[in-house]
């Protein structure tokens, strides 16, 4: 194998009294630093064809009967008044759902009031949850609150939600309910309390 070394470097001339001898400078960085892929969430990669659907800090969606339904990944950072279904939900710190939740991989981080439906449910430290979870399998970290009854489902098939189903109806399955059995559209608006009777 033929090497190719570098041509010699004349000599430097001797440095006259009181002068700093030169000393050669380093080789030049790259230009440009080779890109990093993009991590990884611990345990499973995401199919090319998923897609990550975020909702911000900033941002209140809120409306009578209303879903959120993606096939793919939803990321709540802000705040939703209505149900969420998708192919996984995680709800961060900053993140608050009120309604029902339901995905085959829940993970809350912050705070839920409503029903938690998932094959797989975990809640981290600090998150809160006022509802019922039904799960495969339920992780619960030191500091998560839970105010609401732990329902274990055998056949995890019937906790993965039927995403055509949902975004084509408009409806978000009742607990309970098969794949495929949407329920009707609910209202989130508590009904009005009915009227004192009087008397005459």
């Amino acid at each position: 194998m033929f090497t190719r070394s570098a041509p010699p470097q004349p000599p430097s001339p001797p440095a006259s009294p009181g002068q700093v001898p030169a000393v050669a400078a380093p080789p030049a960085q790259a230009a440009a630093a080779e890109p990093v892929p993009f991590p990884q969430t611990a345990g499973r990669k995401p199919a090319d064809s998923e897609t990550v659907s975020v909702i911000g800090r900033d941002l209140t969606i809120m409306g009578t009967g209303l879903r959120i339904v993606t096939k793919g990944t939803l990321r709540v950072d802000g705040s939703v008044q209505g149900d969420v279904l998708g192919s996984t939900v995680v709800i961060t710190q900053h993140g608050k759902v009120t309604g029902r939740v339901h995905a085959e991989r829940v993970t809350i981080e912050g705070a839920v009031e409503g029903s938690v439906r998932g094959v797989e449910v975990s809640l981290a430290a600090n998150s809160k949850v006022e509802g019922d979870i039904h799960h495969a399998s339920l992780g619960i970290a030191q500091g998560a609150s839970f105010d609401g009854r732990s329902r274990r489902e055998a056949d995890a098939g019937k906790l993965k939600p039927d995403l055509d189903v949902a975004a084509a109806s408009g409806a978000a399955p009742e607990a309970g309910a098969t794949n495929g059995a949407a329920a009707a559209p609910s209202s989130l608006t508590p009904a009005p309390a009915p009227s004192p009777a009087t008397t005459g």
